[in-house]
């Protein structure tokens, strides 16, 4: 757990100290928490199901939705407007150990906000306490599939601070804008997690 720790606490300071957040921002943001890192969340209790049957359930969302976006550009490009069409869908659900040679797979070009090593501890972490899977990569988004259904605010909360210093893009600059709302909206009873980053 020291890896996911480390990595996670520095990112979350990283944020809070920035002199380009405000600093009363940045309170209302990762409140009900102070600036201190919080810690780690704990395990979701259990049973939980089966990691690999949701993970598959969650992948072919994730090919819908990607579907779809491929179909809403192609529009967008008969009317003259060109953006990107990016490709974040995974062929199947990955374990964390399996990581590296994804990232190896997509070649020297693949951009990342966190090198493989970091990455790997973040979600082998995230594996072992809430069964989750990857089902989405890209340069610039991170999808997992979650076993473990969280069941009280409380433990979406803490869970939230993970991904607010996981990823604050995520929380602050989307509909969310807080940790408590993240929390409510996208952790609590979710079988995924979907992250991006500016």
């Amino acid at each position: 757990m020291r890896a996911v720790e480390r990595v996670l606490s520095e990112e979350w300071q990283g944020y809070v100290t920035d002199t380009d957040h405000d600093p009363e921002d940045v309170a209302e943001a990762v409140a009900p928490f102070g600036l201190e890192w919080p810690g780690l969340a704990p395990v979701v209790p259990g049973p939980w199901a089966d990691a690999d049957a949701p993970a598959l359930k969650v992948l072919a969302e994730v090919v819908e939705w990607q579907r779809r976006q491929h179909a809403e550009c192609a529009g967008d490009e008969a009317r003259g407007v060109f953006g990107g069409q990016e490709e974040f869908a995974l062929r199947r659900p990955y374990r964390s150990a399996e990581i590296p040679a994804l990232f190896e797979e997509r070649g020297p070009g693949f951009a990342f906000p966190y090198d493989a090593s970091d990455l790997v501890a973040v979600l082998a972490s995230w594996e072992e306490r809430f069964g989750t899977r990857l089902v989405g990569l890209a340069p610039h988004r991170l999808i997992v599939s979650v076993a473990a259904r969280v069941r009280t605010i409380a433990e979406a909360e803490r869970i939230a601070v993970e991904h607010f210093a996981f990823s604050p893009d995520t929380i602050v600059q989307d509909d969310d804008e807080v940790l408590s709302a993240h929390a409510a909206n996208q952790v609590l009873g979710r079988d995924v997690w979907s992250f991006w980053w500016d």
